[in-house]
């Protein structure tokens, strides 16, 4: 039996008024890069996939008004399908993560007394889920859908100014910084991957 309410699993190492809470991602002192260095005071900004909430408070301190987008207790991930993987148990495993990063999203929203709010959906229904804000904010998002582009126009289609997107790099080599171009994460040699689908380039131009 699933425990309720679920325990908060922390995605992003967050402070809050009863302590710190540590995450797989330490993104504290790197948040201003991380969010593009872009002016949020007085913004409406929509956010795909807050996880714990760690960067939704963050553009709350300075000024934005948040809308986040995330999964929630129906939608399924873009869970990526193989021969060794057990599919079943990959969705439920997926579905208690869910669970406990919205936990702790909830946490901390309660604790900061975040005004931000919540529409559950996946990337590909942003367009439908609400209405036009600002700023848009896809962090570290892109390579666990199927789609990255078919996500991407569907949230650019509600952001009227600026569009931040933010990807981690699992793949080495100077053509990352050079060139634009999408890659493969998983391979036959790499049965474990589940989670994520594509590595998007970063050139520096």
């Amino acid at each position: 039996m699933n425990e309720w309410p679920p325990a908060p699993l922390y995605y992003h190492t967050i402070e809050l008024p009863d302590g710190l809470h540590e995450g797989v991602w330490d993104c504290r002192e790197v948040v201003h890069a991380y969010l593009g260095h872009v002016d949020f005071q007085g913004k409406t900004v929509l956010e795909i996939g807050p996880a714990n909430g760690f960067f939704t408070f963050e553009m709350e301190k300075r000024g934005a008004k948040v809308t986040c987008v995330d999964l929630g207790p129906i939608c399924k991930w873009d869970l990526v399908p193989g021969p060794l993987i057990n599919q079943k148990t990959l969705e439920s495993d997926a579905r208690i993560t869910i669970r406990q990063i919205e936990a702790a999203f909830w946490h901390g929203h309660a604790l900061t007394k975040s005004q931000s709010n919540m529409l559950y959906g996946t990337a590909y229904e942003t367009s439908k889920l609400c209405r036009d804000h600002q700023i848009g904010v896809v962090g570290n998002v892109l390579q666990h859908l199927r789609d990255p582009i078919g996500g991407l126009m569907a949230v650019a289609a509600r952001v009227t100014e600026t569009l931040i997107v933010t990807e981690a790099l699992w793949v080495d080599g100077p053509r990352i910084e050079q060139e634009s171009f999408m890659q493969l994460i998983p391979r036959a040699e790499l049965p474990e991957v589940s989670q994520s689908w594509w590595q998007l380039s970063v050139p520096a131009d």
